[in-house]
């Protein structure tokens, strides 16, 4: 995580302990996860996150928004196979 990410985010959310439902992991720390901001500290708060959004925010960050698309467009695929 870059220093200066780590400087915004209080030192109580970095070294929290971690929720065991994920109804009760705050908002905040979803999105923060889904951004690729910080760091999951247990199993409950990885499952809480959709990887499609981090994925597609991940590549975003790296300036990949074009490549990504036809991944994203296949993962929709596969997604709606599924349902």
């Amino acid at each position: 995580m870059c220093t200066e990410v780590a400087q915004l985010l209080s030192n109580d959310l970095l070294h929290r302990k971690g929720a065991r439902k994920i109804s009760d992991i705050p908002s905040e720390v979803v999105e923060l996860l889904q951004k690729g901001r910080i760091q999951s500290v247990n199993l409950t708060e990885w499952l809480a996150v959709d990887h499609v959004v981090l994925l597609q925010n991940t590549m975003c960050e790296l300036g990949l928004e074009i490549e990504s698309k036809p991944i994203m467009h296949r993962l929709e695929a596969l997604s709606e196979k599924k349902s």
